[in-house]
């Protein structure tokens, strides 16, 4: 049975070995509190948490099937947690283009469909998905995942289009030639040409029509979903028909608002993906996307993910070099990533600040705030050290040995490895006590 005072040091210790680094450590410290309190979300939250990070650790090793591993761990034990969700079908998209790259299409395939299970619109793992089908001549799956790109970025979708163009090619001659020679009964032993199916331009017109008439009826309906699907399927038959690529725009504009407001970018991202491949001068609709991405990146700035941030801005600038807002958002990014490392390195929590310092550098290696306060931060670090372990020592000269001692804490609290003659002079004091 644990008191309060063993269950506020399991979580302290868990929190802060987090926080430092220290992940098996922090493990040990949640599992002792989960033994006693299985229910506590906030422990439940640091060890999600420190299984992230054990994944990303393990990720950046090359350790991919121990790092999915973590990142399951942790997604049973917060299903919520949004950054192992995105690592997931990150790393399995990932990893099926390293195969799909080994031309091993096949164990490819098995993990784009692990994704698509889950995200059936995944665009990535679509457009993988449909280009291993394609190299495995597989023209007929090959279609059926490349019709879906419709959100795709501008600057990709010609080449998705050439490949869905010889696909649908390779299989209309396949299918002529599965049909095989009609063999002519007659005297002469003549063989027949292989007939090609012509299409009539009235009846597709007349299918055109009832396709979108169905359409608004379930418009009318209220059935977006189905009205919307309609319309697609309106614009397979003829991609510039006015009322069905309107119709089409205002319901994945009404469907990315709602996402928005959801804070679901992703999904609202792919509508406005969508409409500007449809209407691809269209200043309105270019505008909506690229509004779109710097909310998400606001949003990532917000939750601390900065590195997502800047990503996301950098995709409006290769749009609009001389964007305003991203360019300020980009530099308010680093910024902020600046001013936290100098906050913490004023409580002396060097390591936090350091870390900081270097994602502000990783982003933007020639930023001058960010090469000033680093150099700045590890001056004022060194000498911090060093008054410490001078006090410490005329500590040990006077016999005051838990003076000392905490002396040592604080220095190892701002540095995680210490040269070996600090950490002997530290061990002997310790001996004393």
């Amino acid at each position: 049975m644990l008191d309060d005072e063993e269950l506020d040091y399991h979580y302290n210790n868990a929190y802060y070995s987090w926080k430092y680094g220290e992940y098996d450590e922090a493990i040990k410290s949640c599992d002792k509190y989960l033994a006693y309190d299985s229910t506590n979300e906030q422990i439940r939250a640091v060890k999600a948490d420190t299984l992230h990070s054990l994944g990303d650790l393990a990720s950046r090793r090359g350790q991919y099937s121990k790092a999915l591993s973590f990142y399951e761990q942790a997604l049973r034990i917060n299903p919520r947690h949004q950054k192992v969700i995105d690592n997931i079908r990150i790393m399995k998209t990932n990893r099926g283009c390293f195969f799909a790259k080994k031309n091993n299409h096949r164990k490819a395939l098995t993990y784009f469909n692990q994704v698509l299970r889950q995200y059936p619109h995944d665009l990535s793992a679509l457009r993988y998905k449909g280009t291993s089908h394609f190299e495995l001549k597989e023209y007929a799956q090959a279609v059926a995942c490349l019709e879906k790109l419709d959100g795709i970025p501008l600057h990709e979708r010609a080449k998705i289009d050439a490949m869905l163009a010889e696909a649908k090619a390779a299989l209309s001659k396949h299918e002529e030639s599965s049909c095989g020679l009609t063999r002519v009964t007659s005297s002469s032993d003549t063989v027949s040409a292989p007939h090609t199916p012509v299409v009539n331009p009235a009846e597709e017109e007349d299918k055109k029509q009832k396709l979108f008439e169905a359409g608004v009826m379930q418009l009318a309906e209220r059935k977006f979903d189905q009205a919307l699907s309609t319309f697609r399927k309106v614009l397979q038959i003829d991609r510039f028909y006015k009322p069905a690529l309107q119709s089409v725009r205002t319901l994945l504009e009404h469907q990315a608002i709602t996402h928005l407001q959801a804070k679901n970018y992703l999904l609202a991202l792919q509508c406005f993906s969508e409409v500007a491949h449809h209407f691809p001068d269209d200043q309105k609709a270019v505008k909506n996307l690229t509004q779109a991405i710097i909310m998400r990146a606001k949003y990532f700035m917000e939750s601390g993910r900065y590195e997502n941030a800047h990503l996301d801005l950098l995709q409006v600038l290769n749009y609009n070099p001389d964007h305003p807002e991203a360019m300020k958002l980009k530099e308010a990014n680093i910024t902020r990533l600046v001013s936290h490392g100098v906050y913490y390195a004023k409580k002396h929590d060097y390591v936090v600040a350091l870390k900081l310092l270097s994602k502000a550098l990783e982003l933007e290696p020639t930023h001058p705030l960010a090469r000033e306060d680093t150099l700045t931060v590890l001056e004022r670090r060194d000498q911090f050290i060093q008054m410490q372990l001078s006090a410490a020592s005329q500590l040990v000269d006077r016999k005051d040995y838990k003076a000392a001692v905490d002396r040592y804490d604080v220095v190892l609290c701002c540095v995680r490895i210490l040269p070996i003659r600090w950490l002997l002079l530290a061990k002997n004091t310790l001996k004393k006590v």
